[in-house]
């Protein structure tokens, strides 16, 4: 396996399907933005064992540690770099290419734009053969209830995180809008619910850019009183997280 250890780089963004980085083979990913670099569980444990083996340190620190004065000279020397109005890491361009470069990695599956809080509680989801992965429990709990809505057949179907909207003329900051359901009513209509539990500066944002350039979206926001009117009624859902 050592010979054959690859970049695991994407092939076809579109298609879903990268490099094995230990055996070459190429897998499809089950989804787009999935980190995976290999196609096994047997071969990421290969990766975990043996990666300094296969690709040692390019500055010789493995197994080392800079020493406290090294440490606290980096880090005034980066304050330092920030404090700078005139250096280059707080200057418009650098910003705005740095923005672009975030923006092409999401865009080509290399990252993975997630929503993570750390306080949330997250887990899977299964909808007959599908199961999604839902990063808090107000999303699984609302995926209770829209599948009681199906079953009351006062809508289609739903989807979880089907479409991410660009913000193509904006140059920094908040680029990008990944709602969290996407609904299909019976009249033929397309809805995008945001469950949202807390409301930071960021989410606003994205709600805002989302107004002003899809105006044409119907966006619905699940937040703390809706949530809660909903709630009351969660053992006819089998709404437990």
């Amino acid at each position: 396996m050592k010979d054959l250890w690859k970049s695991g780089k994407i092939v076809s963004p579109k298609k879903k399907i990268r490099i094995c980085s230990v055996c070459g083979k190429e897998f499809v990913r089950k989804d787009v933005r999935n980190h995976r670099k290999t196609c096994s569980d047997k071969c990421a444990k290969y990766t975990k064992d043996n990666c300094w083996k296969i690709n040692p340190h390019p500055r010789g620190m493995l197994g080392k540690k800079h020493s406290k004065k090294v440490s606290k000279s980096l880090g005034e020397r980066s304050k330092k770099m920030w404090a700078d109005k005139n250096h280059k890491v707080n200057s418009k361009e650098f910003r705005e290419m740095m923005s672009d470069n975030s923006l092409n990695n999401v865009k080509n599956g290399l990252v993975f734009n997630d929503k993570t809080y750390s306080r949330s509680k997250r887990g899977w989801y299964k909808k007959g053969k599908k199961k999604y992965y839902m990063r808090s429990g107000w999303e699984l709990n609302y995926a209770c209830y829209l599948d009681f809505l199906i079953k009351q057949k006062e809508i289609k179907r739903w989807e979880y995180e089907p479409d991410t909207f660009w913000f193509d003329k904006i140059r920094r900051g908040v680029r990008s809008y990944l709602p969290d359901f996407k609904v299909f009513n019976n009249n033929g209509s397309i809805e995008y619910h945001e469950v949202k539990g807390w409301m930071d500066a960021k989410s606003k944002t994205k709600l805002k850019r989302m107004a002003k350039y899809y105006p044409e979206v119907k966006m619905i926001l699940i937040d703390e009183k809706p949530y809660k009117a909903i709630m009351k009624y969660k053992k006819l859902y089998g709404a437990n997280y």
